[in-house]
């Protein structure tokens, strides 16, 4: 897994969680070349929508979320991307997929992204 520091997999592998550290050291910048990426390929599809690009409180660090829709409406699968800036390090990449109508997985992994701790 040279690209990313961890993957976890649900029990039904619906669920899926990669967490990743960016280049980027700035949060701002990380956020324009995720939403960049995106425009470039996933929300070229029918369809496919950026459902949110808000500030994310709550973490360990200030953190940004972007929440992607692929497929049709209330039946396609979501790409949420968290984007985690801990002082002095690189941004923590976390990015969940998962179908559009499983809650408790978008909980679950808000709950994950808000208590990541980061440390040198």
């Amino acid at each position: 897994m040279p690209d990313h520091l961890a993957e976890l997999l649900g029990p039904s592998s619906q669920a899926h969680l990669i967490l990743a550290e960016r280049v980027e050291t700035s949060l701002p910048q990380a956020r324009e070349r995720a939403v960049a990426y995106y425009q470039s390929g996933l929300l070229t599809a029918v369809d496919a929508k950026l459902l949110q690009d808000a500030a994310l409180p709550g973490c360990q660090a200030q953190a940004h979320q972007l929440q992607l829709r692929s497929g049709p409406k209330e039946s396609g699968r979501v790409e949420l991307v968290i984007l985690l800036a801990f002082p002095e390090l690189p941004v923590i990449n976390l990015v969940a997929r998962f179908p559009e109508s499983d809650l408790p997985a978008q909980q679950a992994v808000l709950a994950v992204a808000s208590s990541l701790r980061c440390q040198k």
